[in-house]
C-alpha cells in the first residue's frame, strides 16, 4: 500500500459545485480515515454511503496530494463523523496555493503608485496564491496594488494584480505577483491556521 502520509489533524479539502469544503482527520487506521463533517463557511457537505469523493490535502507544509476516497459510513463519536477508505490514485501536486480559507480580517492596501497612501481594506478569503478583498477604490482588472497582512505581529507585504471584479461593488480577486517562497510559506501556514480555528468553532 502506498503511504498517503495522512495523519491525525490533517486538513482535507473536498470540492463540490465549485465550493471548497474543509474537514479534519480525527481518526485513522490501516485502511480507513475518519473526518468531521466538511464545511464551507457555515454550509455543510453531507455525503452518502459508497459515494466516491476526490480529496486534496497538504503534507508537511511542502506539497499537496490528491486522491480518491469512498464513503464507508457516517457515525457518531461525540461528534458526527464520516469513515472513508484511505485514498487511492494518489497524485502529488506542486501547487502551494490550492487551499483557500474564508475569513474576515482587516488589511492595508495602496495603489501601485509613488504618491499612493495606505488605506484600510477587508480580506474575505486567502490562499497561497491570492485573496479576495473588499477595497474602497474602484480598480480595474490588470491593475496592481500593494497589500499588507499582519501575521504573528509581523507585517507581510505583497504585490497583487486584480484578476477578477465581482458584481458586488468593490470586491476583487487578487493574484499575488513576484512573491518569494518564504512569504508564500507564511501565507499557506496562515491559511491552515484560519481553517483549524474555524473548525474549532463549529
Amino acid at each position: 500500500m502506498v503511504n498517503d502520509k495522512i495523519k491525525l489533524n490533517t486538513i482535507i479539502e473536498i470540492e463540490e459545485d465549485d465550493k471548497k469544503y474543509q474537514c479534519r482527520v480525527l481518526d485513522e487506521s490501516k485502511d480507513t480515515i475518519s473526518i468531521d463533517i466538511p464545511v464551507y463557511g457555515h454550509e455543510y457537505l453531507f455525503l452518502s454511503k459508497n459515494q466516491k469523493i476526490d480529496i486534496l490535502y497538504l503534507v508537511e507544509n511542502e506539497c499537496y496530494y490528491s486522491g480518491l476516497c469512498t464513503v464507508i459510513k457516517r457515525y457518531k463519536n461525540n461528534i458526527n463523523m464520516y469513515m472513508l477508505t484511505r485514498p487511492i490514485n494518489l497524485k502529488r501536486i506542486q501547487r502551494r496555493n490550492f487551499v483557500r480559507a474564508k475569513t474576515l480580517e482587516s488589511i492595508k492596501y495602496k495603489l501601485n503608485s509613488e504618491d499612493a497612501k495606505w488605506k484600510d481594506g477587508i480580506m474575505l478569503d486567502l490562499s497561497g496564491g491570492g485573496m479576495k478583498v473588499y477595497l474602497k477604490d474602484d480598480i480595474n482588472i490588470g491593475e496592481k496594488i500593494q497589500l499588507e497582512i499582519e501575521e504573528n505581529r509581523e507585517k507581510i507585504s505583497v504585490l497583487g494584480e486584480v484578476v477578477r471584479v465581482e458584481q458586488t461593488e468593490k470586491i476583487y480577486g487578487v493574484e499575488f505577483k513576484n512573491i518569494d517562497e518564504r512569504k508564500r510559506d507564511k501565507l499557506v501556514k496562515r491559511v491552515f491556521t484560519i481553517i483549524v480555528k474555524e473548525r474549532k468553532r463549529v
